[in-house]
This record gives C-alpha cells, sequence and structure tokens, in this order.
C-alpha cells in the first residue's frame, strides 16, 4: 500500500506515543506532542485523526479535554460495547449445514460465515455452526493418530482399518478445518457472539501504575444479571431452531463462565447526532474540534453483531471521500 499510493515522501510515520494536545485557540488542533525513546517533539499538521481503538482513542480525548471542556468530550470513554464470546454447547445434526461455515462468496477471493441470529431482550444473539474440528482438533488428531500408528506398525491388520472407519467423522472434521470447510461434516459447536447492552457510564480511562509510574489503561466491563439470563434463554431458542434436524445437542457446564472479549472495542468516541449524546459528528469529526477526527471502533454508536473490521474499513473510506472533497476548515457546532 505505502509504494501503490506513493506515499514517500508525502507522509511521516511518527513511532511514538501521543501524550498531549497543543490548541490553536478553543476549536483547532495545531500539533500533537508525541513521546519517542525518551525525547518529546511536536508533531504539526492541518488535520488530525485519531485511530488508536476503542481502549485508546478515548484516552487521549480525555487527555484533549485537560485543556478545552467541550460537551462532546464528557462522552470519552462512556457508552462502551463489545461482543462477548465463548463455546456455549455442541450439537450432531443430520443436514449440511457445513456450508454455512466460510461460504465462499462467488466472484471474490473471500468467505463469509453466516451465522443464527436469535433477538432476545431488544439484542441479537449471533451463533455460529463451526465444525467440532475448531474446538476438539487436538482430541481428534489425537484419536485419529493412534489408530494410523497402529497402521503404520501393523499394516495387515484388518481391525485397524475398522478402527480408522470408526474414526470417520474424526477424519471429516480435521479435514474440514485444515482446507476451510470442503468436505461434509455433521458435528459442530456453537459459538456464541452476542451483543451486549450499551453502558452508558465511564468505562474507559487511564491511570498510573503505581509500581512503574507509567500510565495503563484500564476498562470496566460487567456482563449484568438481566444480560446472562437473555443469554440463558438465547441457547434455548437457537436449540429449538435446530431441534428439526439435530440428532443430539449438548450444552456445556458453566459455559458462561469462559465468556471471553472479542476485542471488538466499540462505542468510546461514538457518532451522534448532537454533542449532547456523543463525541463525533457524521463526518468523525470531534464536535466542537475543526481539524480532528477519529476513525476506528470507538466511533460505533451500536455494534450489533456486525463484523467491526469491516464497518471500520467501511467508515475509512467514508472519511477518506469527506476529506478529499474538503477544502476548507470547517467547525462542526459546540
Amino acid at each position: 500500500m505505502w509504494e501503490s499510493l506513493g506515499l514517500k515522501g508525502r507522509v511521516e510515520v511518527v513511532h511514538g506515543d501521543v501524550v498531549d494536545f497543543e490548541l490553536d485557540g478553543l476549536s483547532r488542533v495545531a500539533s500533537l506532542t508525541v513521546a519517542e525513546g525518551g525525547q518529546r517533539r511536536q508533531v504539526a499538521g492541518d488535520v488530525f485523526i485519531l485511530a488508536a481503538g476503542g481502549l485508546g482513542s478515548p484516552v487521549l480525548l480525555q487527555k484533549l479535554r485537560q485543556h478545552v471542556d467541550l460537551p462532546a468530550l464528557q462522552h470519552a470513554g462512556a457508552h462502551y460495547e463489545d461482543h462477548p464470546m465463548g463455546f456455549v454447547g455442541e450439537v450432531e445434526v443430520s443436514v449440511p449445514l457445513y456450508r454455512l461455515w466460510n461460504y465462499q462468496l462467488p466472484g471474490t477471493d473471500g468467505n463469509l460465515r453466516l451465522p443464527l441470529v436469535v433477538r432476545q431482550g431488544g439484542l441479537h444473539m449471533a451463533y455460529q455452526l463451526r465444525p467440532a474440528a475448531n474446538y476438539y482438533r487436538s482430541s481428534r488428531r489425537e484419536r485419529v493418530g493412534s489408530v494410523l500408528n497402529d497402521l503404520r506398525r501393523n499394516p495387515w491388520n484388518p481391525l485397524h482399518y475398522v478402527k480408522l472407519f470408526s474414526h470417520w467423522d474424526d477424519i471429516l472434521d480435521i479435514l474440514s478445518f485444515k482446507f476451510g470447510i470442503r468436505l461434509p461434516t455433521r458435528h459442530y459447536t456453537l459459538l456464541l457472539c452476542a451483543q451486549m447492552p450499551t453502558d452508558p457510564a465511564l468505562s474507559v480511562w487511564s491511570e498510573t501504575d503505581p509500581a512503574t509510574g507509567a500510565q495503563r489503561r484500564v476498562r470496566h466491563w460487567q456482563l449484568g444479571e438481566d444480560f446472562r439470563r437473555h443469554l440463558d434463554a438465547s441457547v434455548d431458542s437457537v436449540l429449538a431452531w435446530l431441534a428439526p434436524v439435530t440428532r443430539k445437542s449438548r450444552v456445556f457446564s458453566g459455559w458462561q463462565e469462559q465468556l471471553r472479549s472479542a476485542a471488538h472495542h466499540s462505542g468510546t468516541a461514538r457518532l451522534s447526532l448532537d454533542p449532547a449524546s456523543g463525541v463525533c459528528d457524521a463526518q468523525a469529526r470531534v464536535h466542537g474540534m475543526g481539524t480532528l477526527y477519529v476513525c476506528d471502533g470507538s466511533l460505533i454508536p451500536s455494534s450489533g453483531i456486525a463484523n467491526t473490521g469491516l464497518t471500520i474499513a467501511a467508515l475509512a473510506l467514508r472519511l477518506a471521500s469527506h476529506l478529499q472533497q474538503r477544502t476548507t476548515p470547517e467547525t462542526s457546532p459546540p
């Protein structure tokens, strides 16, 4: 990309941390203070775009608020969302649902993963049917490997071939995982990726590490009891959908304790119609600032179950188009 866009000599790559903002008046950022290798220097510019992610950009905006207390900056680090995700159970089905996993899109080099979506408590819960090899691949490989070792040691024993064919599902699952789902399988694990309710409170900030004196980011991520009940109900719903084609199913014991962050940190500098409800305007510009934009997951006001990576790419293309058409700096209403 660097070569194809001819960026050499036109773009300066700064390897350092932004530690402060310098303003030209109350509505324009004139330069940034960047710390590099124990030294600090100023980086001036006409337009600045924060792309430090859903955990980094709000912390930078909180630094900016120390210089100018704009209403929009009160929302920096608030309205946080993420996608709790984890394996919740397993099913064996009688139809070729493997085609929903890594479905090859005609005319492209890309694949789609089509989830089953349940709406529960006003939230969307997406379940991907992942071939069981994704979850059990180590144990499956051990079982198949054991049979293959027996075959190598004694290839003339017909009992070993019977054992191999008794593990046919294991073999298909491993090959499906290895080659991007080109072979059928009957065994799947259910992977949940859930929309969580927006938390209006401050959820992301920075603080000083007492041991090192360095700044560290803090994220407050909590799944409430009502939300957890919705998760349980959504599992029942998706299993009921699959029941007509299900041979057997099992919900993993204590699966909620295994939920982890999908690292889709969203909403902490979210788009909004006005500064009373968010940080950035429709053009991804910080409300009240003429030269400061944000372009990362922190912009997304509601994550739903959409692919946040594709959403960020679309936002980046949209911002690039806006900046290309922009001839004179403008300031959105404070």
